[in-house]
């Protein structure tokens, strides 16, 4: 969620340095070509992925009305966000001290609702997003060459309560 942002920043910047270039046009050009097979966003607002798309497809001369998608990016079901499919994942998920995920099935597809409930091995009932979302980038990149640019709250860094949170990431990715 919230991916459209970070990509228009991302082509902002493409196109600071494309500026800079004597084959403007051509790279341009490519820009253009190659951004529908290379960019895939989702986000769970319909009003924010259609201003997503509206801008991408303002940028891009029109040949990327779908690259943001709206979905539930949470949820492995979506066909547009296949596993260890991409090589970049940019994400500023929802976060906030009354925002959690209590569905059941959500939660059953990820492993670190059942790291952090302790007693009896059972999943936790509710999780913060940002740390689901902290999982799923992870899943979406390749292993081993992927990149990850994520917003967070400091506290997943800090503190006793997401220790597991910590462990699991030096577990499972070059930080």
């Amino acid at each position: 969620a919230g991916t459209g942002g970070f990509l228009l920043a991302a082509v902002g910047k493409l196109r600071e340095s494309l500026e800079k270039t004597q084959a403007d046009s051509e790279t341009e050009a490519e820009l253009h070509r190659l951004a529908p097979a290379t960019i895939c966003g989702g986000e769970v607002d319909g009003d924010i992925c259609k201003m997503a798309n509206a801008s991408l497809s303002a940028r891009l001369g029109g040949s990327s009305s779908g690259l943001v998608i709206n979905c539930d990016s949470l949820d492995s079901g979506n066909t547009a966000l296949q596993p260890e499919a991409f090589d970049c994942s940019a994400s500023n998920p929802p976060f906030g001290t009354k925002i959690t995920i209590k569905d059941p099935r959500i939660l059953k597809q990820f492993e670190l609702p059942f790291l952090r409930n302790k007693t009896g091995g059972s999943r936790a009932a509710s999780l913060p997003p940002d740390i689901l979302f902290l999982e799923q980038n992870i899943r979406l990149v390749r292993p081993g060459s992927g990149r990850i640019a994520i917003v967070l709250p400091y506290q997943i860094f800090s503190g006793p309560a997401t220790r597991y949170v910590r462990e699991w990431l030096l577990r499972h990715l070059k930080i």
